[in-house]
């Protein structure tokens, strides 16, 4: 029986040594990334504008081409006139049928420009729509990033507070024996329990962060996480130095910048392409027309043509005038929609890096203050040992220590978070993650201040105890940020710690943004019109 026993284990693990290795995978951010960019249904609308972009433009050269037009007329007809007249003896009118064609090829000459005019600007608008279709590539790429980095802190939080449940429910145990011993009063018994129940409302704060991170990663990516998320790496080498050279790429590459600019050459075009109207056109024609009727009203006809032709309509009203000038207005709410894009754009970028920088300060400072709080920890617990300071006061000193690594948790997300929204304030996400080609180097990895981590997992210095029946730990391996307690009159007070916290910048860092009134891409000189007259 042994034997067969045996036999079936190891089938089992050869079977398992033969499935194939993507059948444990987990979603990574990448993918995540790729998934929503596919299939958002915000990027498929910004594709129907760029599809209609390109048979606009289709339709705008179709113009250089000839057009042929044809007609073909079968009837009967009645006539009265000075050839039925003419052929008729009795009452000078006449019936007969009619079967007539036309075919004719007209090919434009000269029109002014207006046409290259046209052209030109539905070449630029199509350009303009691609470039919208990678600015909202980006904005769900970063949408789709805060999604997947929110789901994984909300869940991480979530475990470790579930961890260190068991641990601080072992401690309120001890502390109810030891008021059942007589050797601690109720007040420290109440104290304990108070602690608890703040780590239950962290928890259920926790799972319901969870719950909304969820929601929120269904909605972009578009379906639910298939595996284990993977927690993406801090320092991407395409950040900048500084958000100057940030803002220097961007006025280059920024494909929202990028659009204005051709939003303003197509305003320009259409500005021309209108002047182009007040010119007569210039047609050279091709045309052929027969006709079969009876003697009486004519008789057959047979009129081949090769011609040119010359014409020129001109709005008496003033409407082609009026056109042009409203054109040029449209250039000039171009040019201004450019420069406020220009300030956006800036604006943004600015924000962005010293929230990266603040972020990055916060958790130098979470990692100090969680290896002091570790360090008072272990000298609370030698205390404790040495008959010192109470079981409670252990408790809190542990309870704050789990706060100092939760805050050092959060802040590490929080630097994840705000160094893919610099990324995408540059343009730059999808090029991170490789999902994109970049039009620049990569830019100079950021010289970050070492700190030194602190282990996640860290042995206890004194092994568990068997007190009645029961495992007491005599540590723990996570707290709450805040300094040790002297008494046990503040051990009712635990701060609940935000698992998703997302650090904004402070009011009085916010920057003077200097702007200048000149693009990267010069803007051509006929594309500027000071004033709106004729």
């Amino acid at each position: 029986m042994f034997n067969v026993r045996k036999k079936i284990l190891l089938g089992g693990i050869a079977l398992c040594a033969l499935l194939p290795y993507g059948q444990a995978y987990a979603d990574t951010l990448q993918e995540a990334v790729q998934t929503a960019i596919q299939n958002h249904p915000s990027i498929e609308a910004a594709r129907a504008v760029e599809l209609t972009a390109q048979e606009t433009q289709a339709e705008a050269r179709s113009d250089f081409f000839p057009q042929l037009s044809a007609s073909l007329t079968g009837g009967r007809m009645f006539a009265n006139n000075s050839t039925s007249r003419g052929l008729t003896v009795d009452r000078g009118e006449a019936y007969s049928w009619l079967w007539e064609g036309n075919a004719s090829l007209t090919q434009p000459i000269f029109d002014g420009m207006e046409t290259f005019n046209r052209v030109d600007a539905a070449n630029a608008r199509m350009e303009a729509a691609n470039l919208t279709v990678a600015d909202t590539q980006e904005n769900i790429a970063l949408r789709a990033a805060q999604a997947y980095i929110g789901l994984l802190q909300a869940q991480e939080t979530v475990q470790k507070v579930k961890d260190y449940k068991a641990k601080l429910t072992d401690y309120l145990d001890r502390v109810e024996l030891l008021v059942d011993e007589g050797a601690a009063d109720e007040v420290e018994a109440a104290q304990a329990r108070n602690i608890n129940l703040l780590l239950d409302e962290t928890l259920a704060q926790s799972e319901g962060q969870v719950d909304a991170a969820l929601a929120t990663y269904k909605e972009i990516v578009g379906r639910m996480p298939e595996s284990a998320l993977e927690k993406p790496p801090a320092g991407n080498a395409m950040l900048y130095a500084s958000a100057d050279e940030a803002v220097e790429y961007a006025k280059i590459n920024h494909p929202l910048i990028l659009s204005s600019l051709n939003e303003i050459d197509a305003a320009g075009y259409d500005v021309d392409a209108e002047r182009g109207v007040l010119f007569p056109d210039l047609d050279g024609e091709l045309s052929y027309q027969q006709r079969d009727q009876k003697e009486e009203i004519g008789g057959e006809l047979e009129d081949a043509r090769a011609l040119l032709r010359l014409s020129w309509n001109f709005a008496t009203g003033g409407g082609d005038f009026a056109r042009v000038r409203k054109t040029k207005a449209q250039h000039a709410e171009k040019l201004a929609e450019h420069r406020d894009t220009l300030r956006q754009v800036e604006r943004d970028i600015v924000l962005a890096y010293k929230a990266m920088e603040t972020a990055k300060r916060q958790k130098s400072i979470a990692e100090k203050r969680q290896k002091i709080t570790q360090t008072l920890f272990g000298s609370y617990e030698s205390q404790f040992e040495g008959a010192r300071i109470r079981l409670l006061q252990l408790m809190q000193a542990d309870n704050q220590l789990f706060g100092a690594r939760l805050e050092n948790l959060n802040a590490d997300y929080t630097v994840l978070l705000t160094e893919y929204a610099a990324l995408a304030s540059t343009g730059q996400l999808q090029q991170a993650l490789e999902l994109a080609e970049g039009p620049m180097p990569l830019a100079e990895p950021i010289q970050e201040e070492a700190v030194e981590l602190v282990p996640e997992e860290e042995k206890e210095p004194f092994p568990p105890k068997q007190v009645d029946d029961k495992v007491v730990h005599s540590s723990s391996f996570k707290g709450l940020i805040a300094p040790a307690p002297e008494t046990s009159e503040e051990a009712d007070i635990m701060p609940v710690s935000e698992p998703l916290p997302v650090s904004e910048p402070e009011a009085d860092m916010e920057p003077v943004i200097e702007y200048e009134e000149k693009t990267s891409t010069p803007l051509r000189d006929e594309r500027v019109y000071p004033d709106l007259g004729e």
